[in-house]
């Protein structure tokens, strides 16, 4: 893999210092912005992350001590697929060709590290794809998603909730917890490729092909994992998890379907759950596979529900690179 750097710029990355994050590193990182609005899910997972073989925290120090980015990847698929989460990088550092050079030099010591890997992915704001394609990796678009945010006291909505579900009762009764029994009915090619979007399974943005292992390192996370059993073949499978933050609780759900009644069902069950565990105010982001339900979904949550629309949805891309070669070129 070959980068060209400016010259000053190259003498500033090669005194940097590249080492895995520790715990102790916690209070450096989070000084780190998230542009996330108050709703980032670092503080809440970045122990955990710590201490996941599979997770991988790369920090960047100058010779000084001071932070200057994390960039938090994974693998998947027995180590061939890495999955860009998040890089975070230091106010001083951003809008310089440093930021991309950096995220050059963090990508291939991991790189280097796994031998086995075949193909980069991640997921990107749909309209502001053109950093990551700046890396030099060929990218290529696999599918995207629409997300939406609405907050909501949850004494109150388990109210309506439980109105709403009298006239849907029909479709919500056909929905239950994921078991690996399921799995046979899910590997039909009705759902496994036709429903999920590129056979991948979102557990909130963050992408995993869908497999028994993924199913069940999902719920080890104690994922709120939901599929309709009204049929031969699965029709629609959602996937719920909740974190902590500076706003409060954050409780997201991927919905993987094409059917309203389906969708609009597992929407009821996800915030039921949620609002079964939690009291006070709950953001929810819904992430949503199927782009033509989003509208109808979002008007249902804030009309019917009552729900709060946040301002910080929208539309989020996975970008997949299947050569993990750089290109040569000046950044």
């Amino acid at each position: 893999m070959s980068v060209q750097v400016q010259g000053h710029d190259q003498d500033v990355l090669s005194k940097l210092k590249i080492r895995d994050a520790m715990h102790v590193d916690y209070d450096a990182v989070l000084s780190l912005e998230s542009g996330r609005h108050g709703y980032d899910y670092l503080p809440a997972l970045y122990h955990r992350w710590v201490d996941d073989p599979a997770v991988t925290l790369r920090l960047a120090w100058t010779e000084e001590k001071v932070l200057v980015a994390i960039m938090v990847t994974w693998t998947d698929d027995s180590g061939e697929t890495i999955y860009l989460k998040t890089f975070r990088i230091s106010p001083d550092w951003r809008g310089r060709a440093l930021s991309i050079g950096l995220r050059r030099l963090l990508l291939t010591e991991t790189f280097k590290e796994s031998p086995k890997l075949r193909t980069f992915r991640t997921m990107v704001d749909a309209k502001a794809p053109q950093l990551i394609k700046r890396l030099g990796l060929a990218v290529k678009s696999k599918f995207k998603v629409e997300t939406i945010f609405l907050q909501a006291d949850a004494e109150s909505l388990a109210a309506k909730l439980e109105d709403l579900q009298r006239p849907i009762q029909s479709t919500v009764s056909t929905i239950k917890s994921f078991k690996n029994m399921d799995m046979k009915r899910m590997l039909a090619d009705e759902f496994a490729s036709k429903i999920l979007p590129e056979r991948t399974v979102l557990d909130d943005t963050d992408p995993y092909s869908f497999s028994l292992p993924n199913m069940k390192t999902l719920e080890e996370r104690k994922c709120y994992i939901l599929v309709d059993r009204s049929g031969p073949a699965v029709r629609s499978l959602s996937v719920g998890g909740i974190y902590a933050t500076s706003r409060g609780t954050v409780y997201y759900f991927a919905i993987h379907c094409k059917d309203r009644q389906l969708a609009k069902s597992h929407v009821v069950l996800q915030m039921k759950h949620a609002c079964g565990k939690h009291r006070g105010n709950v953001t929810f982001i819904v992430i949503v596979t199927d782009s033509s339900l989003t509208e109808d979904l979002a008007s249902y949550c804030k009309e019917a529900m009552g729900l709060k629309d946040l301002p910080y949805g929208g539309a989020h891309e996975l970008l997949e690179s299947r050569s993990l070669v750089w290109e040569e070129k000046k950044i």
